[in-house]
C-alpha cells in the first residue's frame, strides 16, 4: 500500500479527500512505470527493445520493499549517487501518480506529454498566473504539467512529484501552481487538475494530493485525441522492436493479450502485453484505436497486473498459465 493524504477535491470527487491507502502490487508499479516511462519511450525501445522494459521493471524490483504492507525504498537505494536516485524518485513518482489516477479518477490511459510533443500545441495567453492555493513559495514559472488521464467524461491533468530527500514545499507549489495554469484541453475543461508529491523518504512512502485551481489560467492545452491514444500503443508495434515478427499470447480469464516474454531462458519468465484487439490493431496500422473500457478479470493480485487501458503485466507460471509463440504475418 501507499498512503496517501488527498485533499481539495470538489463535486463528485470530494468522496476522496482524506487519508487513504492505495492498494497496489509491486507489479501494479512496474506495469505503470513500464508505460510511461517518459522521456522518449518510444525511441528508447526502438534503440533497446525489451530491455528498455526490463530497466523499468528492475527498478521496482530492486528499490521498493513492502513493511507492514506498505512500500518503502530499500536500503540499498540510499548507497546510490545522487544523480540516480533522482531519477529513479522521478519514475516512482510518475508511477504512483499513474496508479492513483487509474485507481481514484478512474482513469483508463494515462501518458506523459513529453511522449507526445508532435501532436501537442500550447497556447499561452499574456494573463499574469496568481495561484489559489498558496500553500509555501516557489519562484520557479510553471510550465505545462507532466501527464493527462482519459476517463469516460473527459481528462484529467496531473504533476507528479518523486522525491527520495525528503518532503519539499517549494516542489509541492509548484506542481500546484503547473496543474493551475491549464485553462483547456482540447476546448473543455479538464474534470481535475491534480499535483501530486510522493515523499519516498518516508518509511513508509507518504503521496500528498491536492487538486488546486485558479481564477486566472493561461495555458490552452490542443491535441489530435486518435492520434494520441495509438501512440500510446506503439510500445507493442512489432515495427517498432526491430521489425522482429514473433510475439506471444497468453489467455487470462475470458480475456487474451498479445506481447512479449521479458525472460526467454530464464525462470521466472515474465509477460508484458495488451489485449489482443488492440495489439492487432496496433500492428495493423489501424489510425484510430477501438477502446473498450472493460472490467478485467483479476484473481492473482500478486502475480498478475492489468491495467483499465487494457495493458498486462504477467508473472508467468507453467503451471498456471500456457504462452503460445505467434508469427504476425
Amino acid at each position: 500500500m501507499i498512503e496517501l493524504k488527498i485533499s481539495k477535491f470538489i463535486n463528485s470527487y470530494n468522496k476522496i479527500n482524506g487519508q487513504q491507502n492505495m492498494i497496489v502490487s509491486k507489479l501494479d508499479i512496474a506495469r505503470a512505470a513500464m508505460t510511461i516511462g517518459y522521456p522518449k519511450t518510444l525511441d528508447a525501445i526502438q534503440d533497446f527493445g525489451i530491455f528498455r522494459f526490463l530497466e523499468l521493471y528492475f527498478r521496482t524490483q530492486s528499490y521498493l520493499e513492502k513493511y507492514n504492507n506498505y512500500f518503502q525504498l530499500k536500503p540499498i537505494f540510499h548507497l546510490l549517487d545522487s544523480s540516480e536516485q533522482r531519477t529513479i524518485s522521478y519514475f516512482f513518482g510518475q508511477a504512483f501518480t499513474k496508479l492513483f489516477a487509474e485507481k481514484y479518477l478512474d482513469c483508463y490511459q494515462v501518458d506523459n506529454f513529453g511522449n507526445h510533443k508532435h501532436n501537442v500545441s500550447l497556447i499561452e495567453s499574456n494573463i499574469k498566473f496568481v495561484p489559489k492555493h498558496q500553500l509555501y513559495n516557489s519562484e520557479k514559472k510553471p510550465k505545462e504539467p507532466d501527464l493527462i488521464g482519459f476517463a469516460r467524461n473527459g481528462v484529467h491533468i496531473l504533476e507528479a512529484k518523486g522525491y527520495s530527500s525528503g518532503f519539499n514545499g517549494s516542489v509541492l507549489q509548484h506542481a500546484i501552481n503547473q496543474v493551475s495554469v491549464i485553462n483547456q484541453v482540447n476546448g473543455r475543461k479538464p474534470l481535475t487538475k491534480t499535483a501530486c508529491f510522493f515523499d519516498l523518504s518516508e518509511n513508509p512512502i507518504k503521496g500528498t494530493i491536492i487538486d488546486p485551481d485558479s481564477n486566472l489560467k493561461n495555458i490552452d492545452i490542443n491535441f489530435n485525441h486518435d492520434a494520441f491514444i495509438s501512440d500510446y500503443y506503439q510500445i507493442f508495434n512489432l515495427e517498432k522492436h526491430n521489425f522482429r515478427k514473433t510475439y506471444w499470447e497468453v489467455e487470462i480469464g475470458n480475456n487474451r493479450f498479445s506481447g512479449f516474454r521479458l525472460f526467454e531462458r530464464m525462470y521466472p519468465r515474465y509477460f508484458f502485453g495488451v489485449d489482443s484487439k488492440i495489439f492487432e490493431q496496433v500492428n495493423r496500422g489501424i489510425s484510430k484505436i477501438e477502446f473498450e473500457n472493460k472490467k478485467y478479470d483479476l484473481f492473482d493480485y500478486e502475480n498478475i497486473s492489468i491495467g483499465p487501458d487494457g495493458i498486462l503485466l504477467l508473472k508467468t507460471s507453467p503451471f498456471r498459465h500456457i504462452i503460445e509463440k505467434k508469427l504476425w504475418i
